[in-house]
């Protein structure tokens, strides 16, 4: 087996095992769970709870859950992006010298 039919199966088993994990993650069920709304907010007050036991403001805690969110998206993407420029130059790499070494007169 040469070395670009071993990248090959590699980038294939890499696709698959993301493709089938990300299932598992595609949602944050924790979300919507923190996030005040206007509704539990007022019966909150009308308990006599303080506005906000964590000392969190709303707008401070909805706009970590924003950023979290953002990186939750962008990280996979990000990881399949690198690891397929990778194996592109690498199996470039090779073809380049596959090349090379054909081109060379054979004494």
């Amino acid at each position: 087996m040469n070395m670009r039919t071993s990248w090959i199966k590699l980038a294939v088993a890499m696709i698959l095992v993301v493709t089938l994990l990300s299932v598992e993650a595609g949602a944050c069920p924790t979300c919507a769970e923190n996030l005040p709304s206007a509704a539990s907010a007022e019966a909150d007050r009308a308990a006599g709870l303080p506005d906000n036991p964590s000392g969190a403001s709303s707008p401070q805690l909805a706009e970590g859950f924003y950023y979290s969110i953002l990186l939750m998206l962008a990280i996979p993407y990000t990881l399949v992006t690198v690891g397929g420029v990778m194996i592109y130059f690498k199996l470039r790499k090779n073809g380049l010298a596959e090349q090379a070494a054909a081109a060379q007169p054979r004494a």
